[in-house]
C-alpha cells in the first residue's frame, strides 16, 4: 500500500522542490526507467517525466533491474525499494489552450520503514507549506506557486492525463474560467 500527493508543477516549481529535497538529505534524483543499468543524476530538461528520489541515508546503494518482457527491453528501479517516485507535470496544449497535467510524489510502503515514512512526511509538509491547494474543486492535490500564477493567466490544470476532447470534458474544464472569453470551446 502506498501514499501519494498530487502536484501541478511548472519547471521552476520542480527545480525549487528538488532543491529542497537535495538540501534536506543526501538525495539523488534519477530517472526511474532507462535503456542502461547505470545510475546517474536526473536532468529536468531531458524530457523525462518519471523520476525516483533516492535518499542515500535510507538506502545506501541502488540498482536497476532488467525488464525483458517489454516490447523494447529496459532497466527500471524496483518499486518495492524505499524510494519516492516523482512524476512531474507535462506542459502542453489542450484543445488550443495551454494546459498542465498533474504529477505526484508517491511512496509504496511495502515494508515498514520509519525513516522512509518520516522523509515522505517531510516532503509532503514542505509541499503543503509552499504550494496552494488545487483550486479546481474536482481535483485534489497542490499547485506550485509558478504553476498557480500561470493558471491565474488562463492555463488549464488537467488531471494526470490529457483527457479526450469531448463536450463533457470541455464543460468540465471550462468551469476553471467561468468569467473568461478565452475558455475552451
Amino acid at each position: 500500500m502506498g501514499r501519494q500527493t498530487q502536484l501541478h508543477q511548472l519547471r521552476q516549481d520542480a527545480i525549487e522542490f528538488l532543491d529542497f529535497v537535495k538540501n534536506k538529505d543526501t538525495v539523488v534524483c534519477i530517472a526511474r526507467d532507462s535503456e542502461t543499468e547505470a545510475i546517474t543524476g536526473c536532468d529536468l530538461d531531458s524530457g523525462e517525466h518519471l523520476f525516483c528520489l533516492w535518499n542515500q541515508s535510507i538506502l545506501p546503494s541502488i540498482s536497476r533491474k532488467y525488464v525483458t518482457r517489454a516490447e523494447r527491453p529496459y532497466y527500471t528501479i524496483d518499486s518495492s525499494l524505499p524510494v519516492i517516485e516523482w512524476s512531474i507535470s507535462y506542459q502542453g496544449d489542450w484543445d488550443g489552450t495551454p494546459a498542465l497535467t498533474q504529477g505526484r510524489i508517491y511512496c509504496g510502503f511495502w515494508s515498514i520503514s520509519e525513516p522512509l515514512e518520516k522523509w515522505y512526511g517531510a516532503l509532503v509538509r514542505w509541499v503543503r507549506k509552499h504550494y496552494v491547494r488545487n483550486p479546481v474543486e474536482w481535483q485534489s492535490g497542490y499547485v506550485g506557486p509558478h504553476a498557480y500564477e500561470w493558471h491565474q493567466h488562463r492555463g488549464l490544470l488537467l488531471p494526470v492525463y490529457s483527457p479526450p476532447i469531448t463536450d463533457e470534458w470541455k464543460a468540465r474544464l471550462q468551469s476553471q474560467f467561468p468569467d473568461s472569453r478565452r475558455q475552451p470551446e
